[in-house]
C-alpha cells in the first residue's frame, strides 16, 4: 500500500489554484492498494493511524483504535 498527500507530493508542480480547480487540495490524501487481503489493508491504516497520533496531541483528535 501507498500513501501520500498529492498536493506536496505527485501534484506538487502544480499551481495551486490549478489543483483546486481539480479538487486536489492541500490535505487530500491517496490510497493506492494492490491486491492485498482486505482485513492486512486495515491493519496497516490502524497501525498507521495510530502511529500518526501518538505523534500529535491527541486531545484533538478522533480515537483511531479498534476494539
Amino acid at each position: 500500500m501507498c500513501v501520500c498527500i498529492s498536493g506536496t507530493m505527485s501534484h506538487a508542480p502544480v499551481a495551486r489554484e490549478e489543483r483546486e480547480k481539480l479538487g486536489i487540495s492541500d490535505n487530500l490524501v491517496r490510497l493506492s492498494v494492490g491486491l492485498e487481503d482486505v482485513e492486512d489493508l486495515i491493519a496497516d491504516l490502524d497501525q498507521a493511524l495510530l502511529a500518526a497520533v501518538s505523534l500529535t496531541d491527541s486531545r484533538h483528535l478522533p480515537d483511531f483504535s479498534r476494539n
